[in-house]
């Protein structure tokens, strides 16, 4: 086995913490990450703030590996918007933890998708817009 195969193999990217790195991760950081991540399960995005990342590319990463997470941390991320959330709630159907602290520009209905999830045991929304209505129905799904 090669040095490039193994460095890429998926094994390594089970958990993925790019919040130290915030700054360097974008659209493309994204899309080349994405083969590598088939077994991942931890993802922390928090503070990655640059300007190259767009809620788009966020969004196709999460639609072809949302389905291994069961973590995941986007505290802080500019590039969630309503779509991201309605991502989430669609591909990650494994997601225990969430965190989407922060992301206070997002209004209490774009949090309405996430009651679709019903695997939930952590999550935290400090520092957001979400109502009472919204939180209601997350944990009526979520009542381990």
């Amino acid at each position: 086995m090669t040095f490039r195969r193994a460095s890429t193999s998926a094994r390594l990217y089970t958990r993925l913490c790019l919040r130290t790195l915030f700054h360097l991760v974008t659209d493309r950081c994204l899309s080349e990450l994405s083969p590598r991540c088939g077994l991942t399960t931890h993802l922390d995005l928090s503070w990655c703030c640059s300007p190259s990342l767009s809620p788009p590319a966020l969004s196709s990463f999460l639609s072809g590996r949302g389905r291994t997470l069961t973590h995941l941390r986007l505290g802080n991320c500019p590039a969630v918007d309503p779509g991201v959330v309605a991502i989430i709630a669609k591909s990650c159907p494994r997601l225990r933890e969430i965190s989407l602290a922060g992301c206070n520009w997002l209004r209490p209905e774009d949090f309405e998708p996430m009651a679709a999830l019903q695997d939930i045991r952590a999550i935290n929304l400090a520092r957001t817009k979400v109502g009472e209505a919204q939180i209601s129905q997350i944990v009526q799904r979520n009542k381990q």
